[in-house]
């Protein structure tokens, strides 16, 4: 006598065996959306994969869980990824490049490159010896054009220096000794243009000391954040923490806008810490010679998870 299932058990039982293979199938394509096939992996959390390559490189790949974007590539020597060695690059977390460069034991060595935050453009670039600025650099301003050339000596200004302007055309030229501008060819007291307030939360203009004034915004900003700030699920299922650093603008009407995240571990830490800067009430404007300014205004958040009893 033969035994017959209905259809829809047979449709439940072909349904339930393919799952398995099918997701499968999305880990490994994820997989190698962060690591090429002729790479073998070692480790994979979820915020990090650790790989290893046909040449005996181990390398390290950090990346944004949500989106999948790498943050960081680092080349090591050694199995225990202690010693960095070989091409390295980094990106900011929404995918434009923050610099790159080349390690010998853990120290910068060669050509590095640096970029702007705003457009991607070239930064600066120079040499590194040894983990420090050596000999000639040049930087760019955010269009890529050359602003400024100087020179280094482990990490110190050192020696010849030349300004340009937006045209190329030379503006200021001189020595720097010790960090400091020894000579120099231009110095127009009418381009010096001098700070007389940062930005400060509205509660707190009432104060006429001007630290004490500082000191209170810094307070009702800490306040606030502590008040709205809330952690993210995801974030917090993994075990993330870490600080956030955040970029924003305060215009002349004390208005916040063109909030940027710098860097973070995973897009809920962005998300949050844009949330919440964009929920800051208005402030009282920079001032500079009297007038009101626009002001940049950078600030790391900490997210830390606390031990509980339970």
């Amino acid at each position: 006598m033969k035994l017959r299932l209905p259809l829809s058990c047979v449709l439940l039982i072909l349904i339930t065996i393919s799952l398995p293979a099918d997701a499968q199938s999305k880990k490994h394509k994820k997989l190698r959306k962060l690591i090429p096939a002729s790479e073998s992996l070692i480790e994979k959390t979820y915020t990090y994969v650790k790989s290893k390559d046909t040449l005996g490189v181990y390398i390290t790949r950090i990346f944004i869980p949500e989106t999948q974007q790498i943050t960081s590539i680092t080349r090591y020597s050694d199995e225990d990824y202690k010693f960095a060695n070989g091409y390295s690059e980094e990106w900011y977390y929404d995918g434009i490049k923050k610099l790159e460069g080349n390690y010998i034991n853990n120290r910068a060595d060669g050509i590095w490159q640096y970029y702007h935050r705003s457009t991607g453009a070239i930064l600066s670039k120079g040499q590194m010896v040894d983990g420090f600025k050596y000999g000639r650099w040049k930087f760019y301003d955010e269009n890529g054009n050359i602003s400024q050339v100087m020179n280094f000596l482990q990490d110190v200004r050192e020696g010849p220096f030349v300004e340009y302007d937006s045209l190329k055309a030379v503006i200021n030229s001189g020595e720097y000794k010790s960090d400091t501008i020894y000579t120099q060819t231009k110095v127009d007291a009418s381009e010096v243009i001098f700070s007389e307030s940062i930005p400060f939360m509205k509660k707190c203009e009432h104060i006429d000391d001007l630290e004490e004034r500082m000191n209170c915004s810094d307070q009702e900003l800490l306040e606030h954040i502590f008040k709205n700030l809330k952690y993210p699920k995801e974030a917090k299922k993994h075990g993330l923490q870490g600080k956030t650093y955040a970029r924003f603008n305060i215009s002349e009407e004390g208005k916040i806008s063109d909030i940027r995240i710098l860097k973070t571990q995973c897009q809920g830490f962005a998300d949050e810490v844009t949330r919440v800067i964009s929920s800051l009430p208005d402030f009282s404007p920079a001032l500079k010679n009297g007038k009101a300014v626009s002001f940049v205004y950078t600030l790391p958040i900490q997210f830390r998870l606390e031990l509980s009893n339970n």
